[in-house]
Formats: C-alpha cells, structure tokens, sequence
C-alpha cells in the first residue's frame, strides 16, 4: 500500500480579494462583450457560462480540454486507487439475503435492487442478518471524476476545498487526503480527475465537507501536497498556494448539487443579461460578500 507522507501545512496566504476581483470583472466582461451582438438565447447563455466556468473557475492546462476523458487511463486509476485505499472500509446493514453460491452472494439492498457480490464483502449472523463491507471509492459514467464517498458522509456538504496538485502528484495528494480525513473521523467527500486532461486544471482535486470542518480539511489537503501549482479556481478563496476554498452561496438554492463555480458563472451570465454591467457588479459584489463570509468561517483576514 502507498502512502505518501504528509508535509507540513504551509502558512496562508492572504491575496487582496480586490485584486482578484478586478482581474475577474475584466475576464468576464471581455468574454461577455465579445457576444453582447447577438440576442441572448438559452444555448448562448449556457455557452457563455460554461466559457467563463473554464475561463476563470476550472482553468484548463496544456493538455486542452476541461472535461476530457480518456476510459483507459481511468480505469488504471480506478485500480490504482482501489489498490491504495481498498483498506478503508465501511459496514452497511439492511441488506436481505437472496442466495449465496460459488464465492458469490446476492443480497437485495435497503432500496429492492438485488446485487452480487463478492463473498468476502458480506457478513451473515446467526440471527440470519446480512452486513455488506464496502468501500468508499465509486466511478462515474462519463469517466471524468474518480471518486470517494464515505457512507456516513451526510448532506450538509456546504464547504469545498480545491486542491491544484501537478498532474503526476494529483493522485498522491488526493488519497493522502482520503486516508487523512477518514482516520480524524471527519464527514467529507473526494473527487479527483479522471484523466491527463482533467488532471492539469485548477481544481483537479475536489474536497466536499461542513463549513464547521472547512479548515482542518483545507489543511488536510495542502499537508499532501508538497508541491502544489499556486494558482487556485478563480471563484474560490485563496487559503494556501494551491488550496482554494469556498462555502455554497447564501440564500440561494442548487449550488449544493452543482458546481459552486458553475453557480457563479451562470448567475454572472443571467445578471448581465438582465441588467448589463449593473448586473454583473452586483454579482460581483455578492461573490465578495461571500468570500468575506468564508474568511470569517476560517478566521482567516485578507491582507492589509
């Protein structure tokens, strides 16, 4: 088993957020104008979003595309994570038993679906109860994101931590951050790229926790990573170099289930739709009202 050894966290940094802001205003004003011709319709405005998300937020490296995906590459790293973390496991009870034979067990989960699994991964008592051993790591679809989500990871995920790792130390940072946080017991979950590509943004790895544990995960993750890249996505909060942090946007529903930075891309794009460069400002001042209010959640003041 790999386990990398940690470094020690490095200290904040503390950028002026009305620098960063003003570098913003001028990316997405250039992007917008460069469209402010043509009549806004819904594909323009998702088009428009999504060219500010990777503009600013999820900043592609060298290797190109924001979300490409390559499913052989994936698949090594699917294994090779498996390999590194198939140790942390989980117990889930509730499962009934359907049959078991030849090495393999078919249980019906808590939700009707019947599934089989390996043998080893179930646990049968006396009293004829059925525990599944499982494991944290689960894969996507579209073969972008590797991922890990602890079964006692609960739905206040309100806090993220973006971690710009170099792309051959990206899977190191991420699973030292994995076993880190599973053995302090905290609720969090991990993503990280799926691909050379997805591997060389800004937020290649992706930490989701309670803002009550933002800054020990957000320490977790710049303690595994000895060598970040310094930049961090455009939307969040510069904590360390590398490590980006942000909280979900207050009063306002879907950020959860979203991308925080696509949040903030999309309501760029409708404000300035509806309002011009009004619009835009007011979003814009609502980005630093959140900022302030992460900075006060991490007790961590910008630079006088």
């Amino acid at each position: 088993m790999h386990t990398p050894e940690p470094a020690r966290t490095p200290e904040p940094t503390h950028p002026h957020d009305a620098d960063r802001l003003a570098r913003i205003r001028r990316t997405v004003s250039r992007l917008l104008d460069e469209d402010a011709h043509r009549e806004v319709s819904a594909t323009l405005r998702e088009s428009l979003a999504d060219r500010i998300y990777r503009t600013v937020h999820a900043v592609p490296g060298r290797r190109g595309d924001v979300f490409a995906s390559d499913r052989v590459a994936y698949a090594a790293m699917v294994a090779e994570a498996e390999r590194r973390l198939g140790d942390l496991t989980h117990d889930r009870t509730g499962f009934t038993l359907v049959s078991r034979d030849a090495g393999r067990t078919v249980v019906t989960c808590p939700d009707g679906v019947d599934v089989a699994l390996d043998e080893r991964h179930v646990r049968l008592s006396a009293a004829g109860d059925v525990t599944v051993t499982a494991s944290g790591l689960s894969t996507q679809v579209g073969a972008r994101w590797v991922y890990w989500t602890p079964h006692q990871s609960g739905d206040a995920m309100d806090a993220r931590v973006y971690l710009h790792a170099r792309p051959d130390d990206a899977l190191d940072a991420w699973s030292g951050a994995v076993r880190t946080l599973h053995g302090a017991g905290i609720e969090f979950a991990a993503k990280v790229g799926g691909s050379a590509a997805m591997l060389d943004r800004t937020d290649c790895v992706v930490l989701y926790c309670a803002a009550d544990d933002l800054a020990r995960v957000a320490s977790a993750a710049a303690a595994n990573c000895a060598d970040p890249v310094e930049s961090v996505p455009g939307f969040s909060v510069a904590l360390y170099p590398g490590v980006g942090v942000a909280l979900t946007p207050e009063a306002d529903t879907g950020a959860v289930a979203m991308s925080i930075g696509y949040y903030w891309a999309r309501t760029l794009v409708e404000a300035w739709d509806a309002n011009g460069t009004p619009g835009l400002d007011a979003v814009l001042t609502r980005l630093a009202r959140s900022w302030e209010r992460t900075r006060r959640q991490l007790r961590v003041p910008e630079a006088v």
